[in-house]
């Protein structure tokens, strides 16, 4: 381990071990780390209080700020064959295969799992994620995984008396009780149950970190990855605690650990189980982040990440744009004696076959590489920088057919911020499936599809570029199965971008329906006679099926009211007008759907603060049945609890709201919304506990 593994080790003690590790960039003296590390611990070393006094304690907690709470107490899933259609597919079928009400009922978690206390995790912006008592609030511990500790360099200020707020643990933990084998290196097998806390870093960086919280008073790391896109590495650490780096500046890096893609981890990982060669296997899934809308080989994929083997990836889906103008196509015939093709006939010397395939990362340019005989092609890379040139085309294997390479700029860096949503058997009894079929939503604006259905393999030749990946069991099309749902019609001109995702409910019509909208929330006061944002409820009228589709649904299949969308209608849609933007994912309550809105003050006025509106329709013809002015700010996320409704704004608040009550920066009313006979309503797909 890089230092020791005392739980306490946070410490001036350790201050040689750290040094590296807190200032990767910078060459410190012992007296600026052991300040740092006093800082963070709560002492005001850098006298931000202008007192003189630099030995006293200051409040410890920094902002949480877009990390949710999570609240974990005794292990309690259900364990139960209830005798649906798709029980057996279900966790809680799984639970009771694999003795789960022994855990629940055994004393593997520091003492009897039955009194485990309820802890509340919360990940804050000085890099620490923390663990409190939920029955009075005391702190029980502090953790700051090992991709955090390089950031903690930018918050002393060359300015007196002050300090720098940065992003630490931005991202929202989840945590769930999973059946694993949590010693893999100790050369047995010997799976049991363990709760899992998962998360990602949010605006904090490029990475997830994973421990386990079975004994809530001992944590233990289980793994931590980093993508360094400055340095062109991906950085993994195991449950040995070991730091082990992997270049990616040829273009190439070991698939397990090909994490350059991943972007800021904004999107909340999902844990789930799959069929991987006829066996359950846990993984996480999630958006490739955020890109800052300028990077277009950042974020556009959706991970599969093996919670089994130390954080490993199983799988990067590319989530391509389909919206890229096409600068320049080369193209070749790959036969058995190509003049450029090299070790058994798998590496085609690009350098040479097409001199200059330059393309430039900060013009927004990019490479896409295609064949038609279903080989996917690693690309190689030279040049630092934004300019890379292309070199070299390593093939899995050789098999006859074309191999195109485009050079293409994209009008938007497409990246996937939002969450996704993931449905499962547990969701509702029509995924008579395993595994998880998925929706993931786009800047580009895209409803893309995923089928994580089927009953996987892994590769095992040594030789291909995909060894040890997840593929179909398909000799004719190994690749994940996506199809894009829907199409926004989004450019940057109309800011019709998603960084929500989608919310997903199960009408009596006995469709799947999804509800999203759009806009800019990086940009929120942005606005011109262009910006046209729009709030939607589409049906997948496949779903449980997968479908490959000819081409993705667009606004003219869909109606806006007071036309309601018939049979053959996609569904509905609605016009925001004044630049107004969604700032929040949807929420379902019974027949109507909630969306919390933002118009920016006018353009005469463009340093105020816009108004907050919340507005609700109905599910499936996109009637407006609530339109309420909340007052100045940004709504969140509108929260159901039995027939309440809350929301909170960061902002000011209206005195007096009709229908609603507000206290502080809480709004809090009644629901209206009725019951739909012969609904099946998915409330949540995230489990905590």
């Amino acid at each position: 381990p890089e230092i020791n593994t005392n739980i306490n080790n946070f410490t001036t003690s350790n201050r040689d071990a750290l040094k590296s590790r807190m200032f990767p960039s910078q060459s410190p003296t012992d007296a600026e780390v052991e300040n740092l590390i006093n800082f963070i611990r709560g002492t005001d070393v850098y006298d931000q209080d202008g007192d003189g006094n630099k030995t006293e304690s200051i409040h410890k907690l920094a902002d949480i700020y877009h990390s949710d709470l999570i609240v974990v107490g005794k292990p309690e899933a259900a364990v139960i064959d209830d005798g649906t259609i798709n029980s057996q597919k279900k966790d809680s079928y799984y639970r009771l295969q694999n003795n789960y009400n022994n855990f629940k009922n055994g004393s593997t978690c520091g003492g009897p799992c039955r009194d485990r206390k309820e802890i509340v995790y919360a990940g804050a912006n000085n890099g620490i994620l923390h663990a409190f008592d939920a029955s009075n609030g005391n702190e029980l511990w502090g953790y700051i995984p090992p991709n955090v500790l390089g950031n903690l360099e930018k918050v002393p200020s060359s300015k007196a008396n002050s300090t720098n707020a940065i992003y630490g643990i931005d991202g929202s933990p989840v945590v769930k009780d999973i059946y694993f084998d949590d010693t893999p290196n100790d050369g047995s097998t010997n799976p049991r149950w363990r709760t899992i806390l998962l998360s990602g870093l949010g605006a904090g960086g490029k990475g997830l970190f994973a421990i386990d919280v079975t004994n809530p008073d001992s944590p233990t790391h289980l793994f931590a990855i980093n993508n360094d896109e400055t340095n062109e590495a991906v950085q993994h650490w195991g449950i040995d605690r070991m730091r082990n780096e992997f270049g990616y500046a040829s273009g190439t890096i070991d698939p397990q650990y090909d994490y350059r893609k991943l972007g800021e981890t904004w999107s909340t990982p999902r844990i789930i189980r799959i069929k991987v060669s006829g066996k359950d296997k846990w993984v996480a899934v999630f958006g490739g982040g955020y890109n800052g809308a300028v990077n277009p080989n950042i974020g556009s994929a959706v991970f599969v990440l093996d919670l089994e083997d130390e954080g490993r990836l199983l799988k990067v889906i590319d989530i391509e744009s389909e919206k890229a103008q096409v600068i320049q196509t080369w193209r070749t015939f790959i036969g058995s004696s190509h003049a450029y093709l090299s070790n058994n006939n798998t590496e085609l010397d690009i350098s040479r076959l097409f001199p200059n395939l330059t393309f430039d990362v900060s013009k927004g340019e990019s490479v896409k590489v295609h064949t038609n005989n279903s080989l996917k092609p690693i690309l190689t890379f030279s040049g630092t920088g934004n300019v890379k040139t292309v070199t070299k085309a390593t093939f899995p294997t050789w098999r006859p057919g074309y191999i195109t390479i485009t050079k293409m700029k994209v009008d938007i860096a497409n990246s996937l911020p939002a969450d996704l949503s993931v449905i499962t058997a547990d969701g509702t009894n029509k995924a008579n499936y395993d595994g998880a079929i998925i929706y993931a939503s786009d800047l580009e604006g895209k409803i893309t599809k995923i089928n994580l259905t089927e009953n996987f393999v892994i590769d095992n030749n040594v030789n291909s570029v995909t060894h040890k990946m997840m593929l179909r069991n398909d000799s004719s099309n190994k690749q994940i199965q996506t199809t894009t749902l829907f199409d926004a019609d989004t450019t940057s001109s109309n800011g019709r971008y998603i960084y929500t995702r989608p919310e997903v409910t199960i009408n009596n019509d006995s469709n799947l329906w999804l509800y999203f909208g759009t806009g800019n929330t990086q940009k929120l006061q942005e606005q011109s006679n262009q910006v046209q944002n729009r709030l939607y409820g589409i049906k997948d009228v496949n779903f449980p099926n997968f479908v490959k589709l000819n081409s993705p649904g667009k606004i003219s299949q869909c109606k806006t009211s007071p036309d309601c969308p018939g049979g053959n209608d996609l569904g509905w849609y609605v016009n925001l007008q004044k630049a107004q933007k969604l700032t929040a994912e949807p929420t379902v309550d019974k027949d109507r759907v909630y969306f919390p809105i933002y118009e920016p003050s006018p353009a005469s006025n463009k340093c105020g603060v816009g108004t907050a509106i919340l507005r609700a329709y109905d599910t499936k013809c996109g009637n407006s049945v609530l339109n309420v002015n909340m007052g100045k700010g940004v709504l969140s996320k509108v929260v159901i609890q039995d027939d309440n409704l809350y929301i909170g704004l960061a902002g000011e608040a209206n005195k007096n709201i009709s229908g609603f009550t507000s206290k502080d920066n809480l709004i809090t009313g009644k629901s209206k919304a009725k019951s739909v006979s012969g609904a099946v309503q998915i409330e949540s797909w995230k489990e905590n506990y």
